[in-house]
């Protein structure tokens, strides 16, 4: 039996990344925890950003971005980065993140162990936030990386808590086939 609920939205695990923004002069660095994968050929994300977030005008402004998927190591830096504002804060320097400028349009952190370089393809304005769908243009891991599963330790967010996906495999795709 259900009964209904009244409190917020509940879709969980949500992936916590930091999404990088540059145009011109302005630079930014928000943490979404509204993003997922929209299509695999041709790859596509998308992100879900408020439209009064300082990156919002930055990325529409550009209409690029990177999503640096960041490790469990950094979980002060991720909810600082979602808890003010870039207007009057430089949260890259606050919170010690190694800037690694991909071309003249991207900005990589260095500490992440994934970052997807972005192409606006549209955006969809939905009521309280707007819809990003972007083309995946490059995907980047750290130099010294041989195994991203083993070397990921990701965050997922499920309101008001961030949690840690532990290494356990479960299954695998195709698992359940018996053909």
């Amino acid at each position: 039996m259900k009964k209904e609920y009244n409190g917020e939205l509940l879709l969980c695990p949500c992936p916590t990344v930091l999404v990088t923004s540059k145009h011109e002069e302005l630079e930014n660095v928000l943490t979404v925890s509204w993003t997922g994968i929209a299509s695999s050929h041709p790859e596509f994300v998308t992100i879900s950003i408020n439209p009064k977030r300082y990156s919002h005008h930055i990325i529409k402004s550009s209409n690029k971005f990177c999503i640096n998927i960041p490790n469990d190591n950094i979980i002060k830096e991720v909810d600082y980065c979602g808890s003010i504002t870039g207007k009057n804060a430089n949260k890259f320097e606050e919170c010690g993140f190694n800037k690694i400028y991909y071309g003249n349009d991207y900005i990589v952190i260095d500490q992440c162990p994934i970052s997807l370089i972005c192409e606006t393809h549209q955006i969809i304005e939905l009521g309280s936030h707007d819809l990003f769908i972007a083309k995946v243009i490059k995907k980047l891991i750290n130099q010294s990386t041989q195994n991203i599963h083993n070397e990921v330790s990701p965050i997922v967010y499920f309101r008001p808590n961030y949690y840690r996906i532990d290494k356990n495999t479960i299954g695998y795709y195709g698992f359940s086939r018996n053909d």
